[in-house]
């Protein structure tokens, strides 16, 4: 950033009375003139209940799969969560999946396996299966 000094203006003229100095240097600092450096950016933070839960859903039966053997292994259950990126009440539940109050229970007893169902257009025939059986 310009100091006074960088303007040809001293610090004490200002204070002095100098005020159409002041009003230059004023003028140019608001001018974006004082910057030396473009400013950071800052990373986009995710919006709450805006967070990408569901995987492209044509890894479902890869992730269903790779869970029913970590499950196994670990002597858990696996939990189907179908669901989309654009539902509100998806969102919801995810916050509540990772509430410290609700997480352990989660991590102790399941895996989770969240299945991309699209706009209802996804996944559709996992559904029925799971359903079914």
């Amino acid at each position: 950033m310009l100091a006074v000094g960088d303007l040809g203006v001293e610090h004490h003229e200002l204070l002095a009375g100098g005020r159409e100095a002041g009003l230059a240097a004023a003028l140019l600092l608001a001018a974006g003139l004082g910057c030396r450096q473009a400013p950071e950016t800052t990373p986009v933070a995710e919006e709450p209940g805006r967070a990408v839960i569901y995987p492209d859903g044509a890894q479902a039966e890869a992730d269903i799969t790779a869970a029913l053997g970590k499950a196994a292994k670990e002597k858990k259950r696996v939990l189907l969560d179908f669901g989309g990126n654009w539902c509100g009440d998806c969102q919801v539940l995810e916050i509540y999946f990772h509430d410290p109050a609700n997480r352990n229970l989660l991590e102790s007893n399941y895996v989770l396996v969240p299945v991309n169902i699209g706009r209802y257009d996804e996944n559709g025939a996992i559904r029925d299966a799971k359903n079914a059986a």
